[in-house]
């Protein structure tokens, strides 16, 4: 099983997780990301409905896993960009089992940029009630 090492402050490169003993940074998300994950978040969201209407790192893991089962070539760029390594390495099992997404799902839910990135966000959303109100009828 892999594992996942704690972040430190907002400094650190990104959190590392430990896949059949080796260990990969989840390096640091940047604006062309938004677009990745908000298309993983999004199709998991669809999937789970009000369930995932306030994203705290736990409901985010339950998103990112529900959008596996429909969304199988974005989660797998997704994860391939941030270890940074390549969609091919990803299907070397003995590399990458298959309990390993769930570890880089976790330290992607808990990673410092998506949880400023979704603060920042239901903050805004909370400010606009015209987003809240979009929201809530997507």
């Amino acid at each position: 099983m892999a594992k996942v090492k704690a972040l430190d402050p907002i400094l650190d490169e990104g959190p590392v997780v430990t896949i059949a003993g080796v260990e990969y940074v989840i390096r640091r998300l940047g604006f062309r990301d938004v677009f990745k994950v908000a298309r993983v978040l999004g199709r998991g969201i669809a999937i789970l409905g009000d369930q995932a209407s306030q994203l705290t790192p736990g409901q985010a893991i339950q998103v990112i896993v529900a959008s596996m089962s429909s969304n199988e070539a974005e989660v797998l760029d997704l994860a391939a960009s941030i270890l940074g390594v390549t969609r091919a390495e990803l299907d070397d099992s003995a590399r990458f089992p298959m309990d390993a997404i769930v570890d880089v799902a976790s330290a992607l839910a808990e990673h410092q940029d998506l949880r400023a990135f979704l603060a920042k966000v239901q903050g805004l959303m909370q400010r606009l009630p015209e987003m809240q109100q979009a929201a809530n009828e997507g």
